[in-house]
């Protein structure tokens, strides 16, 4: 696992990896500095929501979502948790949103006047994943890699909205319903560490989806943002 991690981190794995762990975030090594300088209680459990690129296939991976897609899923947390003031909720932005325009939703604007318990990390104000095994009490995603790296990383346990390529594998917390899902939020403040078996399973499949799975697929080149901006990309 730690061959694994270490290639992702040096940006050798996948391209979201190459800017989760950009030498430009900040990295945090205790939830203390990260809660002073976002101005949270830190006595509060920190509770972070890894937004999805909104527009990247939401309908057309897995099998079934809870709700009706990212932006769905992201609005009706992003409600929930302004009436539950039990923990501290954090709105990390997708660390490649960079490559996933959309021109219909404005982030800082959903995120102005917002209680003092709520804080969004912007595109351009990212910290390094590794912050969130010394920041996280918990991680919630829709369908994100996030279900299974911060289980891995440190045993942080995360709740998913959807079907996943590691659902029923023993370590995430997997409501097949709306209610069920905001019950587990609701009682986020309760939820403790994984257990050493379930961190186990989560570097299994940390290990499996970013080495065994791999294959080398030449006919697909890596594009710069610039070269996705390309006007004339569709006759090269």
């Amino acid at each position: 696992y730690e061959q694994v991690f270490a290639k992702q981190v040096a940006g050798k794995g996948t391209a979201d990896g190459l800017y989760a762990f950009s030498p430009q975030n900040k990295l945090y090594h205790d939830r203390q500095s990260f809660c002073h300088d976002y101005r949270l209680d830190a006595q509060k459990k920190n509770v972070f929501v890894m937004l999805h690129a909104l527009n990247d296939h939401p309908h057309s991976h897995f099998r079934w979502l809870i709700f009706q897609d990212y932006y769905d899923w992201f609005i009706q947390t992003l409600r929930f948790a302004q009436s539950n003031r039990s923990v501290n909720w954090v709105f990390k932005q997708h660390p490649s949103i960079k490559y996933y325009v959309t021109r219909d939703v404005s982030f800082d604007s959903i995120f102005a006047g917002l209680p003092e318990n709520i804080r969004y990390i912007t595109e351009h104000d990212q910290i390094d994943t590794r912050s969130l095994a010394h920041c996280a009490g918990m991680v919630v995603t829709c369908i994100g890699s996030a279900g299974f790296e911060l289980p891995a990383m440190a045993g942080i346990p995360s709740i998913t909205a959807g079907d996943n390529c590691y659902t029923g594998l023993g370590f995430a917390l997997e409501p097949r319903t709306k209610e069920e899902y905001f019950n587990i939020l609701s009682n986020a403040y309760n939820i403790g560490r994984l257990a050493p078996e379930q961190q186990v399973r989560a570097r299994a499949a940390y290990i499996h989806i970013y080495q065994f799975s791999r294959i080398s697929m030449s006919a697909c080149p890596i594009l710069s943002l610039a070269d996705e901006k390309d006007k004339n990309i569709s006759s090269w």
